[in-house]
């Protein structure tokens, strides 16, 4: 009997291990994709101030503003920010990121399901992983 309850008593601590895992891993993906998606919002603005700006500067027919550049770099650096996070939350996930349209997608499909008629192809860094992977092999 005590045997069995130890058995049990395993059996429940391992189960409640692997569930503490997935739900720390689940909440860091869930705060990844907040980041990400308070990201999106920035760049949303940023698109909107950009083009507001540069729809002012055309009426002036004025060329070459500071204002416009500084748009377009912080544009850039959100765009970055986006990337990163999304890369994290695909290594998180197990998953993979389409070099189209750059949406999270599981990385045993072969076409990605959001922009469908692309078919999926490795990055040059899965490429070369899969390349030493074959090396170790042989």
């Amino acid at each position: 009997m005590a045997e069995m309850v130890d058995k049990i008593s395993k059996t429940v601590c391992n189960a409640a291990r692997v569930a503490k895992t997935k739900a720390k891993k689940l909440a860091n993906v869930t705060l990844l994709k907040i980041s990400l998606r308070s990201k999106e919002v920035d760049l949303d603005e940023c698109f909107e101030k950009l083009g507001r700006a540069f729809f002012v500067q055309a009426a002036k027919g004025i060329k070459n503003d500071e204002k416009i550049a500084d748009l377009i770099t912080q544009a850039e650096l959100i765009c970055e920010e986006i990337s990163d996070i999304k890369q994290q939350i695909a290594e998180a996930q197990d998953s993979k990121i389409c070099s189209h349209c750059a949406s999270i997608y599981n990385k045993n499909a072969e076409f990605c399901p959001y922009c469908s008629d692309h078919k999926v192809v490795a990055t040059p860094r899965e490429a070369e992983e899969n390349d030493q992977e074959t090396i170790e092999i042989e």
